[in-house]
């Protein structure tokens, strides 16, 4: 399917490539039937256990119980909260994984025989970077199904009151914009919200080989991994409770619009917009916020350039360091 939406593949992206081969060879066995049970039956199991504390988080702790909403809004809270924490905890993880690539190569001293190809070194940081990602395809996976149930609740509203919903939502945007402009901006925001878990999670990747390829001792990248979690965990937490709380409607318009942006793309990975009642809300209050869709848009294509600088730059800082 990729190579059907972007031509032909790298070299290093082949299954067939022999640094793939190797870099994947310890997770061949998760291929036998027992572990694909295994992994169904874990993903049945975690999906089962977020809709659970969805559902008592949407009745119980936001005390407005679900049964009087729409459906798709049912469906979204249910899964809202769990779905964030699920995103920071696959963040996390992906950090984790990745400051440990470069370094378990050392541990087997296999560096560098690896590293004494002219493109040995580029190919073991960029093979490292989808190994993460093919570890944790079980979570990455939820997150997709949980944003393909969002997305369908989003169509399903799109089509009730008689299809006017959408000039319902826009007939107090600011400023005043068509309705096919509209449809427009509302799907490019729905498909960068799609995105950004996918971008984030390979930026995570991608700044874990770079720090693994910059400090060599272990202590080090072990004390740079827990001040990033930190700060990162902090800094969502503060924009979560500046969001949730009444300051921000005393903020001017510029302060919200930036405040939205980073929410979108710190805490909850644009999450929010799959609920049409909190999008119509926020394009009505906060001015050109129906220009939100075009900007993620950008930070999506931002955050791609980024992760690609980022192995670029691991590989440079890998071959001059050892």
């Amino acid at each position: 399917m990729l190579k059907w939406l972007f031509g032909p593949l790298p070299d290093w992206f082949q299954q067939q490539h022999p640094v793939q081969r190797y870099a994947l060879q310890p997770y061949a066995a998760s291929n036998s039937r027992s572990a694909r049970i295994v992994r169904i039956a874990f993903s049945v199991l975690l999906l089962s256990t977020l809709v659970i504390a969805g559902y008592t988080v949407a009745s119980h702790v936001m005390n407005n119980p679900p049964a009087g909403l729409h459906i798709a809004e049912v469906v979204f809270r249910i899964l809202y909260y769990p779905l964030i924490a699920l995103q920071t905890i696959t963040w996390v993880l992906a950090l984790a994984m990745s400051i440990n690539v470069l370094d378990a190569e050392r541990r087997r001293q296999t560096w560098d025989n690896l590293r004494a190809t002219s493109t040995g070194a580029d190919m073991v940081v960029r093979v490292g970077w989808l190994a993460v990602l093919h570890r944790l395809r079980g979570l990455w996976l939820v997150m997709t199904a949980a944003r393909l149930i969002l997305l369908i609740g989003v169509l399903y509203r799109l089509m009730s009151h008689r299809g006017d919903y959408l000039a319902y939502l826009t007939a107090t945007v600011q400023p005043d914009v068509p309705l096919g402009i509209a449809l427009f901006l509302l799907v490019s925001l729905l498909v960068a919200a799609f995105m950004l878990p996918f971008m984030l999670l390979g930026l995570s990747t991608a700044l874990g080989l770079w720090l693994s390829a910059l400090f060599r001792p272990r202590a080090v990248t072990a004390i740079f991994q827990f001040i990033l979690t930190a700060f990162y965990v902090a800094l969502a937490l503060i924009l979560f409770l500046i969001v949730q709380s009444q300051v921000i409607h005393d903020m001017p318009p510029a302060q919200n619009f930036g405040l939205l942006t980073g929410y979108s793309l710190l805490v909850d990975w644009g999450a929010l917009w799959f609920d049409l009642g909190s999008t119509g809300d926020i394009w009505a209050q906060i001015p050109y916020s129906v220009l939100m869709g075009p900007i993620l848009l950008l930070a999506v294509l931002l955050l791609a350039w980024l992760i690609d600088r980022l192995l670029k730059a691991a590989v440079h800082h890998a071959e001059i360091r050892d």
